[in-house]
């Protein structure tokens, strides 16, 4: 990714060259600007290989549940599920887990309700509560620290 111009501010955001080029910023440590943004810049995310219990799988294999942690140790959750027929999701594996159970809303898109939770333990147990829940398909989009 090219910077060719760059903004100069202080710590209080107060901008002194608001148009430089970066090929004319010396930096003290010998690095330049393209090298010291690029080091900023989030690295590939490696996805989690997991395996489904009780009947739970992807919607579709366009639409499915991601898992991923990022450098700073919060594990991501993206994606829709489907066809489960218990409330036992996943099993994430140590390193993976919350320390104390983690609870986020789930949108059932069968009926488009907001009323199914998943729940993460300690024990790294994907549970997914609602009144409604045999065949549905649910929407899991969330974060939490791992540590």
């Amino acid at each position: 990714m090219a910077h060719d111009i760059i903004q100069i501010q202080d710590a209080g955001g107060n901008v002194f060259y608001p148009e430089t080029l970066s090929a004319a910023v010396a930096r003290a440590d010998g690095q330049s600007v393209e090298q010291a943004l690029s080091a900023l810049e989030a690295p590939q995310r490696q996805l989690l290989a997991f395996s489904y219990q009780n009947g739970w799988q992807d919607y579709t294999e366009d639409n499915s549940l991601e898992i991923w942690k990022d450098p700073w140790g919060y594990v991501h959750l993206a994606g829709s599920i489907t066809g489960g027929t218990d409330t036992g999701v996943l099993a994430l594996p140590q390193g993976w887990r919350p320390r104390r159970t983690y609870a986020q809303m789930a949108r059932n898109a069968s009926n488009g309700a907001m009323a199914a939770y998943y729940y993460i333990g300690a024990d790294g147990e994907m549970r997914l509560v609602d009144g409604a829940l045999s065949g549905g398909t649910y929407n899991i989009n969330g974060y939490f620290y791992a540590g």
